[in-house]
C-alpha cells in the first residue's frame, strides 16, 4: 500500500477518541458589528454594508444565538428599519434568538436596530 495516501497520525486520532470523553458542545453565538451613523451614503453602516455580516452570522453551523454589538450614533430611520426588517426576517425563519448589546445610548435608528433583539 502506498505510504504517500496514509494519514501518519489516523492511528493516534482514533486512540485519542476513544479514550476522551464526550463534552457538552458550547453554545455557539455569531455576532454582528454595528458601528458607525447609519445611513446610506457611502461609509455609513445601511443594509448593503450590513448584508455580509448578516448572512454570515446566521450561516454558522446551526448557532444558538446572534449578538448585536451596536455602537452607532443614530441616523436615518429608513436605513434602521431595512436592518431591523432583514435580520427579523431571518431569525423568524430559522428561529434563532436575537440578543442587542448597546453600547452609550440607546436613541433613533440605533434604537430601533436594537429592537431586533429577542
Amino acid at each position: 500500500m502506498p505510504t504517500e495516501n496514509r494519514n501518519p497520525f489516523g492511528g493516534l486520532m482514533r486512540r485519542l477518541r476513544r479514550k476522551t470523553p464526550e463534552q457538552p458542545r458550547r453554545p455557539l453565538v455569531s455576532v454582528i458589528d454595528i458601528r458607525g451613523r447609519v445611513g446610506a451614503e457611502l461609509g455609513m453602516v445601511s443594509l448593503e454594508s450590513l448584508s455580509p455580516s448578516i448572512d454570515h452570522a446566521f450561516s454558522w453551523p446551526c448557532p444558538d444565538a446572534v449578538l448585536l454589538r451596536i455602537n452607532c450614533n443614530g441616523g436615518a430611520p429608513a436605513q434602521a428599519e431595512m436592518i431591523h426588517r432583514r435580520i427579523r426576517s431571518i431569525t423568524d425563519l430559522l428561529s434563532v434568538p436575537v440578543i442587542a448589546s448597546v453600547e452609550d445610548a440607546a436613541t433613533s435608528a440605533r434604537y430601533w436596530i436594537a429592537l431586533t433583539a429577542n
